[in-house]
């Protein structure tokens, strides 16, 4: 069992979760593709958590370069 209750476990257990986590790795694996240089910004605060009761992470800011041009698709079905 993980150390969190993000999907809970037993038999209240999301049954999404497994479709979750898959859909944030192939998330994630797609931005470090796409903006390799990505990295914390350097002027603002650190990551990490705040509040004792009501538990939240501080934003997670990044800066990242132009990165190379990707043509865009067409949802239309024309050429």
């Amino acid at each position: 069992p993980r150390d969190h209750l993000a999907f809970h476990f037993g038999p209240h257990v999301c049954v999404g979760a497994a479709l979750a986590r898959a859909e944030l790795l192939d998330t994630v694996i797609a931005l470090v593709k796409r903006m390799p240089d990505m990295r914390l910004d350097p002027s603002a605060r650190q990551p990490g958590m705040i509040g004792w009761l009501m538990r939240a992470y501080r934003p997670l800011n990044i800066v990242f370069g132009p990165g190379p041009q990707v043509a865009a698709r067409n949802t239309n079905g024309d050429r």
